[in-house]
Parts: C-alpha cells; structure tokens; sequence
C-alpha cells in the first residue's frame, strides 16, 4: 500500500482568498473545516467559483453557527481547533 505522500503529484501553498490558480482549473473542490476559519467568507466563495469549472462541484463539510458564541468560548483554543468559534455567519 502507498503511503499518503506517495499519491500526492504536487502541493501548492496559498491562500483561500487569493489562489495561485487560473481561472477554470478544478473539476471538484473539497473544503473539510477550513471555510469557518477564514476571516472573509464571501471572497473565499468567490475565489472558489473563479477555480472551479462551470461545470464542477464544490462539497463542504463545515460548523455553522447562527446566532453570538460567547466571548470565552470564542477564545477557546480548543473551540477554535474544533472549527466552532470561527463558525459564525
């Protein structure tokens, strides 16, 4: 069995926010816990939209909150690596 590594062809380091893709490039883009985290939400849709194909699919697994997390959770580390306190919309 290949390790992980093995089956990775290329990593690339970038922000969310401003990819170093063209536009069109992916067919399927993957986002596990990572959109709560980014500090502007609605550039990071629209970064996505420009990558993906007209015809690919985004899949998001993510936390979303409504509504005030209190202070001290928000603080939490333990909250902020669980993906809840960057989950507000």
């Amino acid at each position: 069995m290949k390790s992980d590594k093995e089956n990775i062809k290329e990593s690339v380091k970038g922000d969310i926010e401003e990819m170093p893709f063209p536009d069109s490039t992916f067919d399927v883009i993957v986002s596990n816990c990572v959109l709560n985290l980014v500090p502007n939400k609605n550039k990071a849709f629209a970064e996505m939209k420009r990558v993906l194909k007209p015809s690919g699919h985004f899949c998001v697994s993510d936390v979303v909150l409504k509504g005030n997390l209190p202070e001290e959770l928000m603080n939490e580390a333990e909250m902020y690596t669980s993906c809840v306190s960057g989950g507000l919309i």
